[in-house]
């Protein structure tokens, strides 16, 4: 089962006996924050997600991502130009540095072989292309913001001591207890074990 902010705040306002009641005004605070540590510690599976395809034209660099994506995306994962129905070789991808503008002129232009960030709602092409293409992406989304106590984590349900640790040491913080350090190192040290399985599941460590 999923949890929510309220269930996963509870459960650490109960392991230390404290009323029901205690902190609730930071507990948003507090999941927004365990979530992004969560999120932003690799590039998990569950947080890849398809882009807009977006026409390229020739000459132009620099293109305004659907706003179905804008503001959304932590990381480019994949990136190709098609030709038609043809998917061409993949793009390499990054987000820093930015990529440099290229010569428009139109004896310099290529096809691209890169694809970056350049800025939470545009890409850039390198070099500038050469002609018409379209373009397929994929990309790591950033953590979803808590607004309510009723979100439920994005996590998936393998995380449930991931996100349960990261709560007692937002409660530990906010007690200003001694053992928010360590309780820390346990929340990063269960992140690195999930991050571990990952790549094993995902074919990239044996």
């Amino acid at each position: 089962m999923a949890l929510t902010v309220t269930l996963a705040w509870q459960h650490a306002i109960a392991a230390l006996k404290l009323p029901s009641t205690a902190f609730t005004a930071e507990e948003v605070k507090s999941a927004n924050d365990v979530q992004s540590r969560i999120s932003g510690y690799y590039n998990w599976h569950w947080l890849l997600t398809a882009g807009s395809n977006h026409t390229v034209v020739a000459g132009t660099q620099d293109y305004t991502m659907n706003a179905a994506d804008q503001d959304k995306v932590q990381a480019i994962a994949t990136a190709n130009l098609l030709t038609g129905t043809t998917e061409l070789a993949a793009l390499n991808v990054n987000s820093h540095p930015l990529l440099p503008r290229g010569d428009s002129d139109s004896a310099a232009r290529q096809r691209p072989y890169a694809m970056g960030l350049l800025s939470v709602t545009q890409v850039r092409y390198y070099p500038v292309p050469d002609a018409a293409y379209t373009g397929k992406w994929t990309y790591y989304a950033r953590p979803i913001v808590f607004t309510t106590n009723a979100g439920t984590y994005q996590c998936p349900d393998s995380f449930e001591n991931v996100i349960l640790a990261g709560n007692l040491w937002k409660l530990f913080q906010l007690l200003d207890d001694d053992r928010a350090d360590n309780q820390e190192k346990d929340f990063m040290l269960q992140l690195e074990k999930q991050k571990e399985q990952e790549l094993r599941t995902m074919g990239k460590r044996r």
